[in-house]
């Protein structure tokens, strides 16, 4: 039986997959910082992620790993975990109970406060 189209289209993107992820994963995997993390991982895969993209399709660990892989890169490549940037809601309420600040900035059109008197243009 061949295989049909939906299936070798899947198999084509796995392939694309591990070919582009491989050089990162291989870098996260045999990195000495991470050696505590994944610990579980390589005493059940081994100590060292594969040489080559090709060896990843025989390999056992693919899919655990790539999961650890994700969350990894989900969370920061930094150990620091940063916060998300709440952003202000232009609606909340700002806490204190007193009347809104005033509007420093004024429109372009607004009068001044000014006794000037108005420019007067000859008449011609």
């Amino acid at each position: 039986m061949s295989p049909s189209g939906q299936d070798a289209e899947e198999a084509a993107e796995l392939m694309a997959t591990m070919r582009a992820d491989h050089v990162n994963m291989k870098t996260w995997y045999n990195h000495p910082d991470h050696a505590n993390d994944l610990s579980g991982l390589k005493d059940k895969y081994g100590p060292a992620f594969p040489t080559f993209w090709q060896d990843l399709i025989k390999w056992d660990g693919w899919k655990e790993v790539r999961r650890e892989y994700l969350l990894f890169t989900e969370n920061g490549f930094n150990s620091k975990q940063q916060q998300p940037r709440k952003k202000r809601s232009r609606w909340a309420n700002t806490g204190d109970d007193g009347p809104p600040p005033e509007r420093t900035r004024r429109s372009r059109w607004a009068r001044d406060n000014t006794n000037n008197p108005p420019i007067t243009l000859p008449t011609p």
